[in-house]
């Protein structure tokens, strides 16, 4: 828990208490004063209840696969991101994160309940979506909690394209879940572009053709042990930039097609 709610995290208590609300709970306050503390306490019908919130732990993905690449660059870049469709994974690291803490949030917040909340990180929002969030998000997401023992009696997922999804309540049984991997494993694609540029001892504004850029793949690597045992499964997204103007403080680049996310 940091001294300061990030823009994401203000935006899940903001959900989470109108949500909360709703039900008829009361918010008592964020209890982000006190070290180690859960990140807010409320309460129904005279219970006290801690939630803590916690990010998708992706960290590892943008310090080892994306910085990795990028430092390697030696002209501008259309880099194609290929992510594996594991949001079960996502959630299991998540819960397995915090599980550990539950008796201190109760011992520190005098809660008799611990609630958990995971939410997207500030950064690749593409990975979640409402699109079909019936016949696979959710389904993935109550599945990925089953797989890490835990104490937490609720278990919530917020992102901004899906809202509030209530993923598991203590002693509910998680839906099965069976994977057709024969021809790979699901994926989400992304890409965006790292462009080198030079502009005169002044800064002016300058045009430059950007049709000769590098093309790079990154293949970001599953967590979960069957997906890893296949190949991804995806069609090529393409977007070509045709020209790049701009100065030492601003740049803007030209597309012949936008970026696509796809499935």
């Amino acid at each position: 828990m940091r001294d300061e709610q990030s823009g994401v995290e203000q935006m899940v208590y903001g959900a989470l208490a109108v949500h909360l609300r709703s039900q008829g709970h009361t918010i008592i306050d964020d209890n982000r004063e006190q070290k180690d503390a859960p990140d807010f306490l409320f309460s129904k019908d005279g219970l006290l209840i801690a939630c803590e919130a916690t990010q998708i732990p992706l960290a590892d993905v943008y310090q080892h696969v994306f910085a990795k690449v990028e430092a390697t660059l030696t002209k501008s870049a259309r880099i194609s991101v290929v992510w594996p469709r594991e949001p079960h994974s996502w959630l299991s690291q998540a819960i397995e994160k915090k599980r550990y803490k539950i008796a201190d949030y109760k011992r520190r917040s005098k809660a008799g309940k611990v609630w958990l909340i995971v939410h997207e990180p500030e950064k690749r929002a593409e990975l979640f979506d409402r699109d079909n969030m019936e016949t696979w998000l959710e389904p993935l997401l109550k599945w990925g909690a089953t797989q890490v023992p835990h104490g937490f009696d609720r278990i919530y997922f917020w992102s901004k394209r899906t809202g509030i999804i209530r993923v598991q309540r203590r002693g509910e049984r998680a839906p099965r879940v069976k994977f057709e991997l024969k021809d790979g494993y699901p994926t989400l694609l992304g890409g965006y572009s790292k462009v080198r540029f030079r502009t005169d001892e002044k800064g002016a504004v300058i045009e430059q053709d950007l049709n000769d850029m590098q093309d790079i793949e990154i293949i970001v690597p599953p967590i979960d042990p069957k997906f890893q045992r296949h190949k991804p499964r995806y069609t090529k997204q393409h977007h070509k930039p045709v020209k790049i103007s701009g100065s030492s403080k601003q740049v803007s680049i030209e597309f012949d097609r936008p970026v696509r996310f796809g499935r």
